[in-house]
């Protein structure tokens, strides 16, 4: 089973403070992703400090900080306040947040609800399909009369 990321905030660098008001769109046990698009590329010493500082912090990671190309990628879990913890790391970190441009808050979501979305999807096309059937049946009674 796949799942999916569902965007629910972005920001500019000047926003970044902003990042904590989408802390209650996350249920609690929820997995997230916090992306951060920087100016260049970050040395893997900063990421491994950063990561180091999450989990010391007590926020819990379902994957590595990552970085591919120049996004750093921060995937963890909502218990009690982890948006806010992260970024008082990140600003306290002054080399990573010197070269952060913007950012990016998404919410895990199960394929389950892509499922029903494609689900729906399809019974919506048969529902179109036999109205338009519907349509072209009854011109052609009136045609033939």
């Amino acid at each position: 089973m796949a799942d999916n990321l569902t965007l629910i905030g972005q920001g500019s660098i000047l926003e970044i403070k902003s990042l904590s008001q989408f802390e209650n769109q996350l249920e609690e046990g929820a997995k997230a992703e916090l992306r951060l698009f920087t100016r260049v590329s970050v040395p893997d010493s900063v990421l491994q400090t950063l990561q180091s500082l999450i989990q010391r912090a007590g926020v819990p990671l379902w994957d590595d900080v990552k970085q591919v190309s120049r996004v750093i990628s921060i995937r963890f879990e909502k218990h009690s306040a982890p948006i806010g913890i992260i970024l008082a790391i990140v600003l306290g970190l002054v080399v990573l947040f010197a070269l952060i441009v913007s950012w990016q808050i998404l919410k895990l979501v199960s394929s389950n609800s892509s499922v029903w979305l494609l689900v729906g999807g399809v019974i919506l096309l048969g529902i179109l399909a036999v109205g338009k059937m519907s349509k072209e049946k009854a011109a052609m009674r009136r045609a033939t009369w």
